[in-house]
């Protein structure tokens, strides 16, 4: 049995982890209150934007423009939004592994990657997967053109013939115990399966004001950078409940672990005291005897 020294140490060790992840679980649950109010707030503005280039892109089948331009698939580009600090559950692993799933299930394409994020880029670099760019991840209360930096490389990475594909992987927000990775493809832009109308299928008709070209032009830069500001804040808000939930497990363990180490040293204190009244008996026993 460990002596009364060693168990008291122990619940002391255990009590400063407590308070960490208390402490940790408290500043969790702070920046998910704020990330999750600007989600809340862009989802809709993201899925309007989504649904205006659905709707209108097949209508300028005629513009040229390097967003929307299809070739073959030479080299595909992925880019992988992780977080740059662990102590948040599996929320770094799934991202990654749904990511080398992906990376398997291209073969023999070859690929490059760009990392959002110190966790995925440490990964990747460490097993030698050709990784080309790296960002790290903004923070809960960064601004829209640090956002708007890291969406503009990915189209340049696109639109110079780097890459002929961009898939994105981040992690959706469902609750703070609910998240779910997702690996989506970026670029080049498409209506989304089942939506997608021709001038020939259907009798609506647009007039652009002003010419398609110049239209899309200033639409499809600005609903890039708004899908990546989407997908970021899905991450960043993702990783805060991920942590906030590990942290409060993680607190609530260590107080089962205090209970069980008090009831060890109460155990071991009670055996003390025991072994104590024993010797002294048997001291008493020895004198009477020998008198």
């Amino acid at each position: 049995m460990p002596s009364q020294k060693a168990i008291r140490q122990k619940i002391k060790s255990v009590r400063n982890i407590q308070k960490i992840t208390r402490a940790m679980k408290m500043v969790a649950a702070a920046k998910l209150k704020r990330v999750q109010e600007r989600v809340g707030q862009s989802r809709p503005y993201a899925q309007k934007m989504r649904d205006l280039v659905s709707a209108v892109a097949p209508f300028a089948k005629d513009v040229d423009h390097p967003m929307l331009r299809t070739r073959e698939t030479k080299t595909i580009g992925v880019v992988i939004v992780t977080g740059d600090k662990g102590l948040c559950g599996s929320y770094n692993n799934n991202i990654i592994r749904k990511t080398v799933r992906a990376l398997d299930e291209f073969g023999k394409v070859p690929f490059q990657l760009m990392t959002i994020g110190r966790k995925g880029h440490e990964f990747f670099k460490r097993r030698d997967y050709p990784v080309t760019r790296t960002f790290p991840l903004p923070g809960v209360n960064a601004a829209f053109a640090e956002i708007q930096a890291i969406a503009d490389s990915i189209a340049e990475w696109y639109t110079s013939g780097t890459v002929d594909a961009v898939y994105i992987g981040y992690t959706v927000f469902k609750s703070p115990m609910s998240q779910r990775a997702e690996l989506v493809k970026f670029l080049p832009i498409e209506p989304p399966q089942g939506a997608e109308e021709t001038p020939e299928s259907t009798n609506l008709d647009y007039i652009f004001e002003p010419a398609a070209p110049e239209l899309l032009g200033n639409l499809l830069p600005r609903f890039l950078r708004i899908q990546v500001y989407q997908y970021l804040l899905e991450s960043m808000t993702s990783e805060q409940g991920a942590r906030m939930t590990a942290m409060s497990s993680a607190t609530e363990n260590a107080g089962e672990l205090i209970d069980s180490l008090t009831l060890a040293y109460n155990k071991a204190r009670q055996w003390a005291i025991t072994k104590e009244l024993l010797d002294i008996v048997s001291g008493a026993e020895a004198l009477k005897q020998s008198n």
